[in-house]
């Protein structure tokens, strides 16, 4: 062949012919039309018909799709079970009644191995309880102040100052009434994003706490007499174990919330949400509609979302259209759509939100809407 100097020459002719026969359009006779693409005889015909009606009608093929028609019958049946308000509000309250009942009984176990004369393992597990209060004091040493600032309408460096010493007992006081107040519903805004921050820092304490006491369980039990005898030692065997159980719930539901927000926020990326959320997750979207959109049948987003990025806005979108089980989708408050910077993003995911084939029924509620806003409703439910 050529070498790279000389490179490669073609004649004009050459250039016509070899662009004429790329562009020749293919077409085919009658003959080759009737013609079959394949030709078998009687007997590769017949294994064939054979292969055919025999495909996917052995045991072990026909017991996949059942179990996969059954689990799709599942899934549907837990997405109308989650769509139930008073379903919804029972697993949030489950979920609060969890995490209080996790620090009761850290505390139990402490004041228990105090009266039982062993101060030291009372100390590690009161100092354990008190970890995620100093993880949060350093996740919003920026955030906080700033937000106290803007709330109290102070310059920040006082509160910066302060925040220190201020910072566990706000955290402390926000726990608990957050948890009280939103018992049996998500919040919005800065509250939801602190309050999975703490969800997150939990995870942390939950897994300090199982590997402690699971190991004052095994000092106190001793099978074999493997271990040394414990004499200053003394905990219920019924409210060690459920303090062990709670905080592994609590390992497990951490763990899992991360991955989750992680996958819908930023790609997956665990440490790029945790940012996120140390910022009190400023342009984003609570996350728990992400999952709602997943794996409810009726899903209402409500709220002024003028502050979050279209980026979410988008993702939401994509969200909706992937779900499997969505049927019903209610937009209330959406007045702030028209005043948004980027209509081809809210366009785009209008179309998202109507792009889900399984979508019965859509509902986009506010005073004064535009009209391209809809007129790309018409046309995303045109199908």
């Amino acid at each position: 062949g050529p070498t790279a100097e000389q490179g490669m020459t073609f004649m004009p002719g050459e250039v016509d012919e070899m662009y004429a026969e790329t562009r020749r359009p293919l077409i085919r006779s009658d003959e080759e039309e009737a013609r079959p693409l394949l030709e078998l005889d009687g007997a590769e015909l017949e294994a064939l018909r054979d292969e055919v009606r025999d495909f996917r009608s052995g045991c072990w093929p026909r017991c996949v799709d059942g179990l996969a028609h059954w689990m799709g019958r599942a899934r549907a049946a837990q997405a109308r079970l989650l769509s139930v308000p008073g379903v919804t509000r029972v697993l949030v309250a489950a979920e609060r009644a969890s995490f209080l009942y996790d620090y009761v009984s850290d505390a139990l176990v402490a004041k228990a191995l105090s009266d039982s004369g062993n101060p030291m393992w009372r100390n590690v597990v009161v100092a354990t309880m008190l970890v995620p209060y100093a993880l949060m004091v350093i996740a919003l040493w920026d955030s906080a102040p700033r937000r106290l600032a803007a709330m109290t309408g102070c310059t920040s460096w006082p509160w910066r100052l302060a925040w220190p010493i201020l910072g566990p007992f706000v955290c402390l006081g926000a726990d608990v009434a957050l948890h009280v107040y939103y018992f049996t519903a998500e919040p919005r805004g800065a509250a939801f994003h602190y309050m999975t921050l703490r969800s997150l820092m939990e995870l942390v304490e939950a897994t300090l706490q199982c590997l402690f006491q699971g190991y004052i369980a095994a000092r106190l039990a001793n099978p074999g007499g493997l271990l040394p005898d414990v004499h200053a030692a003394s905990v219920n065997p019924w409210l060690l174990g459920t303090s062990l159980a709670f905080s592994a719930n609590g390992v497990r539901g951490a763990w899992g919330k991360l991955g989750l927000y992680a996958k819908y926020h930023t790609g997956g990326h665990r440490r790029s949400f945790l940012r996120r959320m140390m910022d009190l997750g400023e342009g984003l979207a609570p996350s728990h509609f992400f999952f709602e959109l997943s794996a409810h049948r009726a899903v209402t987003i409500e709220g002024h979302w003028a502050d979050i990025s279209m980026a979410e806005l988008r993702n939401l979108g994509r969200a909706a259209r992937a779900s499997p089980v969505l049927e019903e989708l209610r937009l209330l408050d959406a007045a702030w759509l028209a005043a948004a910077s980027d209509q081809h993003a809210v366009r785009n995911a209008l179309g998202n939100f109507l792009a889900n084939r399984n979508l019965r029924r859509f509902e986009l509620r506010g005073k004064a809407l535009p009209g391209w806003i809809v007129e790309e409703v018409r046309a995303g439910a045109a199908w």
